[in-house]
């Protein structure tokens, strides 16, 4: 009567209790309390408690249950491995070198492809899954904003902003690395938008400098010399120069030389086109200087929004005065008419 007769697995393969053991009382309740103890703590599904019940048993050397002792010693094999994926895959979040991405990337499949040989928790797998993409998308990320140079074209920029999506669509949480990327994308919009106007510019041509004019334009200068404003006078013909070369004919070699014509580009003919243009033309400038485009760039464009305006203007101002001289030629032709209508009267 002072111990217990009880039915226990021999073996981790048996089918049945068929071994017989006797514990005297006090043995007995330490043995159903641990084991009471270890099969709550694999219910809990927490390495802690389990590791924690099972070194208590070895180290007592408690005669529990052998298949529940050899489930939870694989437990603890899988919780454990589990516990490193997540560790693990907690430290990664402050990775920033970009030569090793790749070591991790591999290193995470290696413990996801042991850990399934351990039956970790597929929710485990999934999160180590997850964690290489997030890892590939910002390793080709940092790939990309560590080149010198990414051309501002349509390809670049759309190959750029996929990476960003990307990045973003996997878990990238990297703040300070997406806004970089996304301010150097704007720079290269910008950049695009420039150059396609700088393009157009090019195909403006320079209007030719008619000497005749610039030299009425330097005369009409006044002059502060001797404290009073003067006005340069056209020089007299010499006296002392022959007659005959004073008179001598206009020979073809000395006549003017016809103008070239000047030939604006068909997508500047229209004035109203062109005006929209030079609107865009600054708003073009503007949104490069705030998104960083290079200043020599800048400084070219500023120079030709310049020329651009000199250009308007003077291209307004002949519209206006050949609308003026068309009214003009219309009164004209009014009244000449008015006056042949009354002299046929009389």
């Amino acid at each position: 009567g002072c111990c217990s007769l009880q039915w226990i697995f021999e073996t981790i393969t048996s089918t049945d209790k068929s071994k017989p053991v006797c514990y005297c009382y006090p043995c007995n309740q330490t043995i159903e309390s641990v084991t009471a103890a270890l099969s709550s703590a694999m219910e809990s599904n927490d390495f802690e408690p389990v590791n924690y019940t099972l070194n208590q048993i070895t180290e007592e050397k408690l005669p529990v249950d052998v298949k529940l002792v050899y489930e939870a010693r694989r437990a603890r094999e899988r919780l454990e491995t589990e516990q490193d994926i997540r560790q693990y895959i907690a430290g990664l979040q402050e990775l920033e070198d970009v030569s090793k991405f790749q070591h991790a990337i591999d290193l995470l499949m290696d413990k996801i492809e042991n850990g399934q040989s351990k039956r970790v928790s597929k929710l485990v797998v999934a999160q180590a899954e997850q964690e290489i993409k997030r890892l590939s998308s910002e390793k080709h990320l940092r790939v990309l904003m560590g080149k010198k140079y990414m051309a501002p074209t349509d390809a670049d920029i759309h190959y750029l902003e996929t990476a960003i999506t990307q990045a973003r669509f996997d878990g990238v949480n990297k703040e300070k690395l997406l806004d970089t990327a996304t301010a150097l994308k704007r720079c290269m919009l910008a950049e695009k938008e420039l150059r396609e106007c700088m393009v157009l510019v090019i195909e403006y041509p320079k209007r030719p400098v008619d000497p005749e004019a610039e030299a009425a334009k330097q005369l009409a200068k006044p002059s502060t010399r001797g404290g009073r404003t003067q006005t340069k006078a056209p020089q007299a013909r010499s006296q002392s120069a022959p007659a005959a070369s004073r008179d001598r004919p206009v020979t073809s070699a000395k006549k003017k030389k016809k103008k070239e014509k000047f030939i604006i580009p068909a997508w500047a003919i229209d004035l109203e086109a062109f005006a929209d243009f030079n609107t865009r033309l600054e708003s073009s400038v503007q949104e490069a200087t705030e998104a960083g485009v290079m200043e020599s760039m800048i400084q070219d464009a500023n120079n030709e929004i310049k020329r651009m305006k000199v250009e308007l203007k003077l291209r307004r101002d002949m519209l206006e005065e050949e609308k003026r001289l068309k009214e003009e030629k219309k009164a004209k032709k009014k009244a000449d008419k008015g006056k042949a209508g009354r002299g046929r009267g009389r």
